[in-house]
């Protein structure tokens, strides 16, 4: 009795970091996806002071996920399991390997085995994090596979798969509310319950993600990004980062990793000066010049495209070597953008006083927040520098009342600017708390929205909602946005594959707190293990292909007619311009098409053998009918008569 009494006064003295840690080290799920034609089969398997129980085969195209866990925490916990690949023409393993001293999960490739950004030998970190999930991918039917850790510029990497597929073939992956990974001004909110990103938009990219949630707050002639929800009346939430600093993180991609197709879209649109009402066309406007400063704006180079954009193959947008395309989405409401807008035309409640500072405002704090990054956040999360928007002097990309003037718009570079009816989509997000009430939504929603290739392209939100307790709950930081996003991913890891085939998958798959490219594989997997085996080619490709051929054959017959006209030969005939009629024969005579005996179902022989008989007799009769035929159509009107009664009298027999 003394000893507990002991160990409970002990309990209520330890500070709570300390509960906090022995809290952290529970386990974390690990989902592997075989996405290869080969079983994988446990060749062996060690663990010490681990649970660590990994299945005797993962079948080809299946996905496993395994709970594990760190009994100790002494730093020699380790584990390992070897899969081999049954029946690939090559020997080909892979072993899986943790350890406690590096709090991480890796995998070590063996023999011939190699994936696209990883040859032979590779070892890949898959990082590791409490209750959360990690995942390994392996897609494609032989070396190099597409794997986990991909190339930065994927989809110029794999534009052999998806080129000539359309954006409602492929997957891709979408940052749910990309501009807050940092937060710059708070109206009630705090980065516990506003965060959703824990880096920036440079870094989402590089990550992988190719479609950014940007929602503008305009405040004082300068744009930001904003998380916020109406309470009792009023908008409350944060501000992130600014839409100039999107801008220059999206030319410092693009100049990096040329090539790739991107696309921002533009919703949730609110006007401080206004009570957070939608923006004016005049503030739209100076929004558009904002985003014109950026570098690969998306100009058509054919004005055949549909207003469809999504049945369009990435072909047309993206090329091996190209420069990158970047789309901006935004609402039907919103006006198009205009090549020029007067000062005139300027709202002047808009325009700051020419001695105000943008950082003072009296609805604000006084001073930045900066966003707390998880203690298990990976390397290189934390957020960038907070732009200072009262610096100006150096900049061109000002988004500021002076951008009007200092941004010139190119006409050509207003077709980047798309409304949401030229990009269509399906899709809702879940509104839940519950991991798995949004696994079984999202499974649902796709298989009722997306059930073939041909359907909308669909959105699949795998983000949690926080309840009103967790988002008044600010000093718990197990209930941030940003920490239960670890659950949406690894519900997706675990119950997506196996909901999909080649004609029901989604389109954009999107996620809060995008730390590493895992999701980016799985994207990529998607693409090579469905999309690769759907149907291929888009219509509007099908089309124009016909058209080419069509124009070859048109050329082929103006060059070779005249010579063979000339030389008293028959010309080809490269357009079928004298292809026979489907009821006349090759040689342009008419061939009558006599009815086919149909024989009576029975078994008796003797009803087999008299209805082999009758076959014999058709056959026998349309053959006489075409010879006869062939000697006397010279005058077809005269044995029109005698040719009928033939005909009924033949009809007559075979009945």
């Amino acid at each position: 009795m003394a000893r507990n009494i002991l160990l409970f006064s002990l309990l209520l003295i330890l500070p709570p970091c300390s509960l906090s840690a022995v809290a952290e080290h529970i386990g974390g799920a690990v989902t592997l996806i075989n996405a290869t034609p080969y079983d994988w089969k446990l060749a062996q398997r060690h663990e010490y002071q681990m649970d660590w129980k990994f299945p005797a085969t993962i079948p080809a195209g299946s996905a496993h996920e395994q709970w594990i866990k760190f009994l100790w925490d002494h730093g020699d916990d380790a584990a390992e399991a070897t899969y081999a690949f049954v029946g690939a023409p090559n020997p080909q393993s892979f072993t899986l390997q943790a350890h406690q001293h590096s709090r991480r999960v890796e995998v070590q490739y063996h023999d011939g085995l190699a994936s696209l950004n990883n040859p032979a030998g590779s070892l890949i970190n898959l990082g590791f994090q409490d209750y959360g999930a990690i995942s390994f991918i392996l897609s494609g039917t032989e070396v190099p596979y597409i794997s986990t850790n991909p190339p930065v510029a994927w989809m110029q990497s794999t534009l052999h798969t998806i080129g000539n597929k359309s954006m409602s073939e492929i997957a891709m992956l979408a940052s749910h509310d990309s501009g807050m990974s940092q937060v710059y001004r708070s109206y009630g909110g705090v980065p516990h319950n506003t965060l959703t990103q824990t880096g920036d938009v440079l870094k989402q990219l590089e990550l992988g993600a190719r479609y950014l949630d940007i929602r503008p707050v305009h405040s004082n002639g300068y744009f930001y990004t904003g998380h916020f929800s109406r309470v009792m009346g009023s908008e409350m939430g944060c501000m992130g980062q600014t839409v100039r600093t999107i801008v220059r993180h999206v030319n410092e991609f693009t100049s990096r990793h040329p090539g790739e197709l991107i696309i921002l879209e533009i919703s949730h649109d609110m006007d401080k000066n206004k009570h957070f009402k939608p923006m004016t066309p005049v503030i739209w406007q100076k929004l558009y010049r904002v985003l014109g400063g950026i570098n690969d704006l998306w100009v058509p180079t054919s004005g055949d495209l549909p207003d469809d954009l999504t049945k369009v193959p990435l072909s047309r947008f993206i090329t091996p070597g190209s420069k990158s395309a970047v789309i901006i989405r935004i609402p039907n409401g919103a006006p198009r953008p205009t090549t020029e807008i007067k000062k005139r035309e300027i709202d002047s409640d808009s325009v700051p006083a020419a001695d105000s500072d943008p950082s003072e405002d009296d609805m604000a704090v006084s001073t930045v927040l900066d966003s707390p990054v998880p203690s298990d956040a990976p390397p290189g999360s934390a957020p960038s520098d907070i732009d200072n928007p009262t610096d100006q002097s150096s900049s061109t990309l000002a988004d500021g009342p002076g951008a009007i003037d200092n941004l010139p718009f190119k006409p050509e570079e207003s077709a980047a600017f798309v409304h949401e009816s030229r990009l269509p989509q399906t899709g809702s997000y879940s509104d839940t708390s519950k991991p798995n009430s949004l696994a079984s939504d999202q499974i649902a929603k796709l298989k009722a929205n997306r059930p073939s290739t041909s359907s909308l392209p669909l959105r699949s939100t795998w983000t949690i909602t926080q309840t009103v307790g967790d988002v008044l709950n600010v000093a718990d930081h197990y209930v941030s946005i940003i920490y239960q996003a670890r659950y949406a991913h690894r519900k997706l890891f675990a119950t997506l594959w196996p909901a999909m085939s080649k004609d029901t998958y989604p389109n954009l798959i999107e996620v809060d707190a995008i730390q590493d490219s895992q999701i980016t594989a799985l994207v990529m997997g998607i693409n090579e293990h469905f999309v690769k085996a759907s149907p291929g080619g888009s219509n509007i490709e099908k089309r124009t292909l016909k058209g080419f051929k069509k124009f070859i054959n048109e050329v082929m017959d103006a060059i070779w007619e005249p010579w063979y006209k000339f030389m008293g030969l028959a010309p080809p005939d490269f357009q079928g311009k004298n292809k026979p009629h489907p009821t006349t024969s090759a040689t342009g005579e008419p061939i009558i098409a006599m009815p086919s005996a149909k024989p009576t179902r029975t078994s008796s022989p003797t009803a087999k053998a008299k209805n082999f008989q009758t076959n014999k007799t058709a056959t026998n009769t349309t053959v006489s009918v075409a010879v006869s035929s062939n000697a006397g159509f010279g005058n077809a009107s005269s044995n029109d008569t005698s040719l009928k009664s033939t005909l009924q009298s033949e009809n007559s027999n075979l009945v």
